[in-house]
């Protein structure tokens, strides 16, 4: 006939792999979106930070970077007009044989229009600047949800909503999860 048999025994489980699921930038935890024992997907959100002062902080940004644009603009409009009153002294200068315009006035003329090339350059330079901290506060932002990187059981969560995370110099361990 049948016959049944039952098994008893103690141990410990261990997971084939698991991964510690942590977070790049700081901030309050607004929401954790999974307990403990929950089964999770990969590109699962499980939880998520406040970004209400990162979201100020690109906009910041961006303000800045339409300042340095418009700074730009300024710095061209400037060259424009210290090169034509460049090219005038020298016209002047050539048809009348020197007898209008001084050396002193010609030193001068170059030396502005080669500061209005500096200007613009500089400007460049910061329109460069804003951009690349446009890009990192976009990062930042994007960053501020957790993904789940497998598929699995959460087997820890060390974190709770209003709690701060700060990411300085080691990304703090937020979930375990078992594949």
């Amino acid at each position: 006939g049948n016959m049944t048999v039952h098994v008893t025994a103690t141990g410990v489980t261990e997971p084939i792999n698991e991964v510690s699921v942590g977070i790049e930038v700081s901030g309050t935890v607004a929401e954790v979106l999974v307990e403990h024992n929950d089964l999770v997907e990969a590109g699962q959100v499980l939880a998520r930070l406040d970004a209400t002062m990162l979201s100020a902080k690109l906009a910041q940004s961006i303000a800045s970077l339409n300042v340095a644009r418009a700074a730009l603009k300024e710095a061209e409009a400037t060259l424009q007009q210290r090169e034509s009153e460049y090219t005038r002294l020298l016209g002047l200068n050539e048809s009348r044989d020197g007898a209008l315009v001084s050396e002193q006035d010609l030193t001068s003329a170059r030396a502005s229009r080669d500061r209005a090339v500096a200007l613009v350059e500089s400007s460049e330079a910061q329109i460069a600047q804003a951009q690349a901290q446009v890009m990192l506060n976009r990062t930042e932002l994007s960053r501020t949800e957790v993904f789940s990187p497998v598929r699995g059981v959460v087997l820890s969560r060390s974190v709770e909503p209003g709690q701060t995370v700060a990411a300085s110099l080691q990304t703090p361990e937020l979930f375990g999860i078992a594949e």
